[in-house]
């Protein structure tokens, strides 16, 4: 079972899915130079509890780290701009994560039954949260929404059941 990877720095790009169901995959470094986090790269990696991500990743595709039931925290890139649909989607044991400032939209199902999740900061900048965004995080219990969002779609915190402050 595979529990890391070395001596794959000189890589420029991870393929959509790469590492998929690698259940016993505990931490990863990405290389620098990559510049896209693609969609599944760790989708349901149930070990996986550290990555490392450069500064020169500039968006997450859909469902990277969905399933990633034992990341707690990930330290995003300042220079992120995008995080597509169900990005983080059923990573249980998500409590925190800081949303960079060139974050305009949260994705539908970004966080979707992320139930460890406690507090988000939605940046200034974002304009729409996304359907289902936030739904059934059960543990979320303070949301920061700026005053650029414009629009908050379909049940985009639906079964938030310990929210408290908005």
């Amino acid at each position: 079972s595979l529990k890391s990877i070395s001596g794959y720095q000189n890589v420029r790009s991870l393929g959509p899915y790469a590492f998929e169901s690698c259940s016993a995959l505990e931490s990863f470094i990405i290389p620098e130079g990559i510049t896209e986090i693609s969609d599944g790269l760790f989708k349901d990696c149930n070990s996986l509890t550290e990555v490392i991500i450069p500064e020169t990743v500039t968006s997450v595709g859909e469902s990277a780290f969905g399933y990633c039931s034992s990341l707690e925290s990930l330290e995003l890139p300042s220079g992120l701009t995008g995080l597509a649909s169900m990005a983080f989607a059923h990573c249980s044991a998500l409590i925190g994560l800081e949303l960079p400032s060139g974050i305009k939209e949260i994705s539908s199902l970004l966080f979707y039954e992320c139930s460890a999740l406690k507090s988000i900061r939605i940046p200034a900048g974002v304009s729409i949260i996304g359907q289902w965004a936030f739904g059934k995080c059960l543990s979320l219990e303070n949301v920061t929404i700026p005053e650029t969002v414009i629009e908050i779609k379909y049940c985009a915190f639906r079964g938030c059941t310990s929210l408290r402050n908005i």
